[in-house]
């Protein structure tokens, strides 16, 4: 029985090595690479999330792509949960938002596409290669040497599951133990398919059995290469389909148990030449297609016929290297290559490879400079295929609908000896085929007889060019005007030997030009009408116009030899010069035509431009196709049958689909990105808080067009900054706005002609410590407490001073009661004195005296200020008085200076103690002779209300210490009393004593306010 088996393995094995390549198929792809932003140019996988963005992880770390740049998440050293350095090795899609992303160092990460966390998953296995989910929500996880592990979210628990008990050396392990793919068994949820190392496995959830099922081959090295297993997947039928690490491509029926192999390098195989057969990821396409990405590029295999279908990665004119381990398709159909060994990441889309290149048929005669270029073309509804004249000198080639060479016809030489050289073709209404020449001879070519003879006709002999009207009617344009031929008859409509350029026939009418005027020409009525002089620009400098074009929309192109195109509508009669700032660059225009929709290209020098209406600009076609030519031929300018554009360069023409080169892409753009200097926001954008010092506000957007993103064209809009709506130079994804002020703002972006559009809301707000209402606040308090602390403290010192001053009072109440006992006690010693000597009539004076005194003393006794009068008149009675008691020792004299006033006010008594320390004290000790004299001078000095006190007694020495002990207690009342004034009346008085010994004593009270 086993040895049935083996015959039936290698029955299978040799009916599917014979498997061969269908057919080659160039992919012209654009490169990324570290250059461009990614963080490795190993790549493993790649794929586009719900918004539009690509997600990139390669052996060094995970990048987001929005078509404009990469970004790159890198880890956080101060966070112990990030993940360290990463390289991702696969996905898995578990919600719009949340993937799975397996790594070889960090273990298992999942990814929030929205808020771009990564976070780690607890206790993950070691070197996870592959992650699948089941139908009860549980997870199947293949590593590297590890076997695979069930792993449950709810309680974040991983059983590991083995196949052969680990032994700690690696390569035993690896061989053993290492699963490179999990697939869920569609019509059994009990079982697991493993792709591994050591063969394809089977795995029974429910009785934890594992199954083997080897693929048996005599050769060691053929059996190690049928069973190393990179990836499986499911097709509709149940058929497990296996890629194989060296040994291809292989198909398992779980019904029989039997093996087929297919094998896109069958002779390597067969050799052992195993590296042009290495399989490394399989993805199901459609119900009958594979996609395989190999070491040797991707492929297609088609599961019905059996047969491989290869596809050449081309970057740059160059083949790339082919090593590609992951494939993907976005949403627009754009193809993602991950390639590895520093091959980076590579894009195919419909745009790149709109482009279909076709060489010219091998020429009989020698090329000259000109190279190879059509000069015209046109379908043949009659005979189903083109014709076409170009410069290889051949003469004539049709070719079918898909550009297959029929035909190459050799027409007559009209060019002393030379090789043929046609410059235009047409059609008449009779299936006939005219062809001009270089020499403009006129050649007419019969297609069922296959000749071509020299017409000539006496009607004209040089034809310089050939027109043909949507109504098979051929128009020959010669030295003596413009001949119409139809029902094999000639006809002269427009007679005019300067006739030179002239536009597209249509409507039974046409454009010309004479010089510089322009003019209609309607074929039926024979009416020339003149519609416009064109500006001396056209024709200064050696500018010179190239061509004439009327387009459908009633609008008339006209480009130049320096650049430019002059647009002039009939209707509106407007004429305008379209060049650099609508996006043509400055080379020469030669040629407009418009295609079946209607929609204007322009070929010039410098390469090939579409005229969007809508945006008002060119778009450079070359580089949406990525075509890196940039150099167009002249007069090669045409459109198929099938609306197909078609060029001319190097030799060969391009034919490009430019319906899908040219499908517009109407989603709404998707704002990406927010800065404010320090602030870095990539999700909710509706209510985003922007400090005011961060103020400097930078947008990042994207519509993810993949192919080409520098050719999309954005508008803004930014309320309380801008009301109107402000294009964006084309390649550009952002704006930046700086210094904004505080406020709400909404952020409006747009493709430039559409409606639709994606909003930003943000606010510029002041932080509440760095806010201007925290500042006026802040100001307020501050204000408010200055004020307060000011008004508290006046409030305390006028307190202060209030109460100061009332002290003041009731201490000068005090002195003045001190003072007047004093001045009493010694007056009534005096008159007591005077009766113990029995002096009664001294006594009587002075008792007289004492008696107005006294009057005059409680007179004024409440009073705080007396006037200057009432004080002389109260001292004098006191002198008065002392003369009496003393037996007229002294004399007294006032000196008034007449300047003072009378009624100045002075405290009461001032001049009291003074006058009493002068008699008490300075006339003792005198000779009895000697008659002491005492004078008060009152004068103002300087606005100085001075009194002063001079007398001529003993006056004052250190060695005279009669003064130390007797001093007056009046005078140091005195003083102490007048200081009290300064407080209370705003009165200084500075009292100043001299003492000269032997000459007397000085006493200066001066008064200032």
């Amino acid at each position: 029985m086993k040895y049935w088996v083996l015959i039936c393995f290698l029955l299978c094995f040799n009916l599917g090595i014979n498997a061969q390549i269908d057919k080659e198929i160039e992919l012209n792809i654009q490169k990324y690479t570290i250059q461009n932003g990614l963080p490795s140019n190993n790549i493993n996988f790649s794929f586009q999330d719900y918004m539009g963005f690509i997600w990139v992880g390669t052996w060094t770390g995970l990048s987001k792509y929005n078509g404009y740049q990469f970004n790159n998440f890198n880890p956080n050293p101060n966070d112990t949960n990030s993940f360290r350095v990463g390289h991702f090795i696969s996905y898995l899609k578990i919600s719009d938002s949340i993937y799975f992303l397996t790594t070889k160092i960090d273990g298992i990460l999942k990814l929030n596409v929205i808020t771009n966390k990564i976070t780690k998953i607890k206790n993950s296995p070691a070197s996870p290669k592959i992650i699948t989910k089941d139908k009860d929500g549980s997870f199947w996880i293949g590593t590297l040497a590890n076997g695979f592990y069930h792993y449950l979210p709810e309680n974040n628990s991983f059983k590991p599951i083995v196949f052969s008990k680990l032994t700690g050396n690696f390569s035993t392990d690896w061989d053993k133990n290492t699963v490179n793919s999990i697939v869920l068994d569609p019509k059994n949820d009990s079982f697991i398919w493993l792709g591994c190392r050591n063969g394809l496995h089977r795995y029974n959830k429910i009785t934890q059995e594992i199954k083997a099922f080897l693929v048996s081959n005599p050769s060691s090295m053929h059996q190690f290469a049928l069973n190393h297993i990179t990836s499986l997947l499911f097709d509709k039928k149940g058929n497990i389909w296996v890629g194989k690490f060296f040994g291809g491509l292989g198909c398992f029926n779980i019904k029989t148990n039997i093996w087929e192999h297919y094998f896109f390098d069958p002779e390597a195989f067969k050799l052992k030449v195993l590296n042009t057969n290495i399989i490394i990821n399989l993805k199901l396409i459609n119900h009958e297609t594979i996609s395989i990405t190999t070491s040797n590029g991707p492929m297609h295999f088609n599961t019905q016929t059996k047969t491989f279908l290869k596809y050449d990665l081309i970057a740059n004119g160059s083949k790339a290297i082919g090593d590609v381990i992951d494939y993907s398709i976005d949403k627009d159909g754009n193809q993602w290559f991950s390639n590895i060994y520093q091959n980076g990441l590579s894009l195919a889309s419909k745009k790149l490879n709109s482009t279909l290149k076709y060489s010219f048929p091998k020429q009989t005669f020698m090329p000259d400079y000109y190279g190879s270029v059509v000069l015209d073309l046109f379908w043949s509804k009659t005979y189903n295929r083109y014709f076409m004249v170009n410069t290889n000198h051949d003469g004539l080639l049709t070719y079918s609908k898909k550009f297959e060479l029929l035909d190459q016809v050799l027409i007559p030489s009209n060019w002393e000896d030379k090789e043929p050289f046609p410059t235009s073709v047409a059609e008449d209404d009779q299936g006939m085929i005219w062809i001009t020449d270089i020499t403009q001879q006129l050649i007419l070519y019969h297609p069922q007889q296959k000749k071509a003879i020299n017409f000539y006709t006496t009607l004209f002999k040089n034809c310089s060019q050939l027109h043909r009207s949507q109504d098979n009617v051929v128009y020959f344009q010669t030295e003596k005007g413009l001949f119409k031929y139809q029902n094999k008859q000639f006809e002269l409509i427009l007679k005019d030997s300067n006739l030179s350029l002239i536009s597209n026939i249509k409507n039974q009418s046409f454009f010309f030009l004479e010089g510089l005027n322009v003019f209609s020409f309607n074929i039926k009525t024979k009416q020339k009408i003149k519609l416009l002089t064109l500006p001396k620009f056209a024709i200064q400098n050696n500018n010179y116009i190239q061509s004439i074009f009327s387009d459908t929309k009633n609008q008339l192109w006209i480009p130049l030899e320096f650049g430019g195109v002059y647009l002039y509508h009939l209707e509106t009669k407007n004429l305008k010069l379209l060049g650099f700032k609508e996006g043509l660059n400055n080379n020469t225009a030669r040629e407009v035509k418009a295609d079946l929709f209607g929609r204007i290209f322009i070929l010039c020098n410098g390469g090939l431009y579409f005229f969007d209406e809508i945006k008002n600009r060119f778009i450079d076609f070359d580089n949406l196709t990525h075509q890196k030519i940039n150099d167009w031929y002249e007069h090669g300018l045409f459109f198929t049958e099938d609306n197909e554009l078609l060029v001319t360069k190097d030799n060969a023409f391009y034919v490009i689909n430019q319906n899908s080169v040219l499908k517009e892409n109407k989603r709404i753009p998707i704002i990406t990105e927010l800065y404010s200097q320090e602030n870095h926001f990539v999700h909710n954008f509706e209510n985003i808080l922007v400090p005011n010092y961060q103020n400097d506000v930078k947008i990042f957007f994207s519509n993810f067009d993949y192919s080409n993103p520098k050719e999309v064209l954005y508008e803004y809009q930014l309320n309380g900054f801008s009301k109107n709506w402000i294009k964006i130079e084309k390649g550009l994804n952002h704006v930046s706005f700086v210094n904004l002020k505080e406020g709400n703002y909404t952020f409006k972006v747009r493709l430039v002609g559409s409606k639709e559009f994606n909003i930003c809301k943000f606010t510029v707000k002041s932080i509440w410590y760095k806010s201007q209402l925290f500042y006026l606040i802040l100001s307020l308090f501050i204000v408010s407490v200055l004020f307060f602390s000011s008004t508290y403290y006046l409030r305390k010192k006028n307190k202060e001073k209030e109460l100061q001053k009332r002290i003041a009072e009731l201490k000068l109440i005090s002195l003045q009661s001190q003072l007047n006992p004093h001045f009493l006690f010694n007056c009534l010693t005096s008159i007591s004195g005077l009766i113990k000597t029995k002096e009664y009539e001294k006594s009587e004076k002075i008792l007289n005296d004492f008696a107005k005194l006294m009057r005059a003393i409680l007179t004024n006794s409440n009073k705080d200020l007396i006037t200057l009068e009432e004080e002389i008149k109260i001292s004098k009675l006191y002198l008065e008085i002392e003369k009496i008691r003393k037996n007229n020792a002294f004399d007294f004299e006032f000196k008034i200076n007449s300047n003072i006033a009378m009624t100045t006010l002075v405290p009461p008594l001032i001049l009291q103690p003074f006058l009493e320390n002068s008699i008490k004290h300075g006339f003792i000790n005198k000779t009895v002779d000697y008659r002491g004299s005492i004078i008060i001078d009152i004068q103002n000095e300087e606005d100085e209300f001075k009194i002063r006190i001079k007398d001529n007694g003993i006056g004052f020495s250190k060695e005279n210490t009669i003064f130390k002990d007797h001093q007056s207690m009046g005078i140091e009342i005195q003083k102490e009393r007048l200081e009290q004034y300064e407080v209370t009346h705003q009165m200084k008085f500075m009292v100043e004593t001299k003492f000269e010994k032997d000459k007397g004593a000085e006493i200066l009270i001066s008064r200032t306010k």
